[in-house]
């Protein structure tokens, strides 16, 4: 299995794919690969998730940027919300301490 990251190694999303990948491997039983496709602000490593083939054996780790460039870049290789299908949520953040900063206007 390969766990596509599109950031450099060494980086928040870097640690998060090699938490996830040892978890993952230990639960399914299959080897996880971690591999870095840094470069176009996420965009190469996207673009190999979307170009490989599609067995299931090949994943991305998608963030925020993905919805980013989405919109930012009016000519991708790969349509983001036809081309990749979410599989599941691993992160949620919530600023300091784990509590949010944001308030509801009424409070």
């Amino acid at each position: 299995m390969r766990l596509i990251v599109g950031f450099a190694p060494g980086g928040a999303p870097d640690i998060v794919a090699r938490l996830v990948g040892t978890w993952l491997s230990e639960r399914v039983g299959q080897q996880f690969v971690i591999e870095n496709r840094p470069g176009g602000g996420s965009n190469i490593g996207t673009e190999a998730v979307v170009r490989a083939p599609p067995d299931g054996y090949t994943i991305l780790l998608a963030s925020s940027t993905n919805a980013i460039n989405a919109t930012l870049y009016e000519k991708l290789n790969y349509n983001f919300i036809r081309d990749i299908m979410p599989v599941a949520g691993i992160t949620l953040s919530f600023g300091h301490g784990g509590k949010h900063r944001f308030r509801h206007p009424g409070d």
